[in-house]
């Protein structure tokens, strides 16, 4: 999976459902050979909020972009769904149910990677 758009780079996440809380790191590598170097990170934590933007400014050139989205419980059982995209394309949508009754501590760690190409 492949992305372009120019900087500064928007990345959102958009929630539905109040029974999970959803978080996002997005961290933004640059391959360098062996020797890679990160250039920017962004974090998703407002959980009450349905959607969350942000903006990274980076340099014309190609990057990847490691997700990690973690999935927990809030206070109640009940479906959840949630997008992540970068400018108006979705990378990664997940759907589930957190059931704390039936498994206390009920949640879940997901992770994507994708290319970025800043132009």
């Amino acid at each position: 999976m492949s992305f372009s758009t120019s900087s500064p780079v928007s990345m959102s996440l958009d929630r539905q459902g109040s029974s999970a809380a959803v978080l996002v790191r997005a961290d933004v590598w640059l391959p360098a050979g062996l020797n890679w170097q990160r250039a920017g990170s962004l974090l998703f934590q407002s959980i009450k909020d349905d959607r969350e933007a942000q903006t990274l400014t980076l340099a014309t050139g190609d990057y990847q972009v490691k997700v990690t989205i973690s999935v927990g419980e809030d206070k109640t059982s009940g479906p959840y769904l949630y997008a992540f995209s970068v400018g108006d394309q979705q990378a990664v949508v997940d759907s589930g149910t957190i059931d704390p009754a039936s498994a206390p501590d009920d949640g879940e760690v997901f992770s994507a990677e994708f290319s970025l190409t800043v132009a």
